[in-house]
């Protein structure tokens, strides 16, 4: 997650970057016999001045005051790995909230980007959801002051138009290591500051200390600012953070995802996967709820829950719902389902239409052993026919061989194949 400190990697780090003076001109050459110019030479431009050394880090209540000093714009959202990020900015900061949901949190934490005072991180923790709470009954508290990277491209600034942009200039700054002070609170106190900042460091723990220990008023402005944000639902997908809002999603729900599919995330070139886009910008997730719930999951745009659809089937007692594809007229499931917990899965395909009403199902032969074939890989042609390859076991043992099927539009197997025997390290 960008921008999140984790509690064990909290020590600053060491690396300081200096600007570079530009060499002076060179010395001009002497010729005694030419006759002296009929005007002065220009004179040579003055080489650029390095960049001047700070003189304080970026204070915490000076980075508070600029994100509480004016209305905030919402950029957009991303992040990977089940972690939701949204950033916002207004006239004198960039803002990274590190958890970008409307419910109330037991943690919460910011990243305060300044072009030219650098970066403020804040993480603070609770048993309880953090708004409305004392900071007293906080079980951690953590302030970071980053120094600003210099000469780094992309460059942080205020005119950035994405979360993307956003969060590769912050990736760039981060990369640089720029030498930090950090204070903090988790049990026993804890300061540090990079050997670099000896200069800085008593400045900045004379106002951090007194702020983590007793936070002012201005910090419950500004997490109720924050959440109150959240609340506001200005969230849309976008091809680069579906993952995160699905992932976000399933995280919060308890619905495991199917991860032999998910490098597939997407519709390119047809593939089934545990995330897919839809053609009016929202997203199916399928996955695997407690108690071995399969279901397919429908949301809008803004990842507003659409419909949601329970795959069971009786004469099953275990399924894993894999992964989905788009067809005309719905959506393809496949749902690995067993016989018995025990025994391996029968290949299982339902259609779904756009509003999640079953259309037909097709199950493969098999009962989970010998004969039984399983999709490795699902394909949609763009009329709405299904390609399959997968393996299966053809006699008791652990060898298996290729298989291949078609099924059509209407759910009707076309053909199979099984082929030649398969390497040992497949299939996975």
């Amino acid at each position: 997650m960008i921008g999140t400190m984790q509690r064990e990697a909290w020590v600053a780090a060491v690396v300081f970057l200096a600007g570079c003076v530009a060499p002076a001109p060179p010395p001009p050459v002497f010729a005694p016999a030419a006759p002296p110019p009929a005007s002065p030479p220009a004179a040579a431009e003055p080489a650029p001045a390095a960049p001047a050394a700070p003189t304080a880090l970026y204070p915490i209540e000076d980075a508070i005051a600029d994100v509480l000093s004016g209305p905030l714009e919402y950029v957009g959202a991303g992040g990977g790995q089940g972690v939701l990020e949204c950033v916002y900015r207004n006239a004198r900061v960039l803002v990274m909230d590190a958890y970008c949901t409307a419910r109330a949190g037991k943690a919460f934490g910011v990243d305060v980007l300044s072009p030219t005072r650098g970066r403020v991180h804040i993480y603070a923790e609770a048993k309880q959801p953090i708004r409305g709470l004392a900071p007293s009954a906080y079980t951690s508290f953590y302030v970071e002051s980053q120094l600003p990277a210099i000469g780094v491209a992309p460059a942080l600034s205020l005119s950035l138009a994405s979360y993307d942009d956003v969060a590769a200039a912050f990736r760039a700054h981060v990369k640089q290591f720029p030498p930090s002070c950090v204070v903090g609170t988790e049990v026993t106190w804890k300061q540090a500051c990079a050997k670099t900042l000896d200069a800085l460091a008593p400045a900045f723990f004379e106002r951090t200390v007194p702020f983590v220990r007793t936070p002012p008023e201005a910090w419950t402005k500004l997490v109720n600012a924050i959440t109150d944000e959240r609340a506001k639902g200005r969230i849309r997908v976008t091809p680069s953070n579906r993952r995160a809002l699905a992932e976000k999603f399933a995280r919060t729900e308890e619905t495991s995802l199917y991860s032999y599919h998910l490098d597939r995330i997407g519709n390119t070139e047809g593939f089934a996967a545990p995330i897919i886009a839809t053609a009016d910008g929202g997203t199916l997730l399928v996955g695997t709820r407690r108690g071995a719930r399969p279901v397919a999951v429908r949301f809008d745009e803004r990842m507003k829950v659409r419909w949601e659809v329970n795959l069971r089937r009786k004469g099953y007692d275990d399924f894993e719902a894999a992964s989905a594809v788009t067809v005309p007229g719905g959506y393809v499931v496949f749902v690995p389902s067993h016989v018995s917990a025990n025994r391996s899965a029968v290949s299982r395909l339902v259609k779904l239409d756009d509003n999640g009403r079953p259309v037909w199902e097709w199950l493969g032969r098999g009962t989970g052993g010998v004969g039984t074939p399983f999709i490795d890989r699902l394909q949609a042609k763009p009329d709405g026919t299904l390609l399959l390859t997968g393996h299966v076991l053809v006699e008791k043992g652990t060898i298996y061989h290729a298989w291949s099927a078609e099924v059509d539009p209407a759910g009707k197997l076309v053909h199979e194949r099984t082929g030649d025997v398969l390497p040992p390290a497949a299939p996975r």
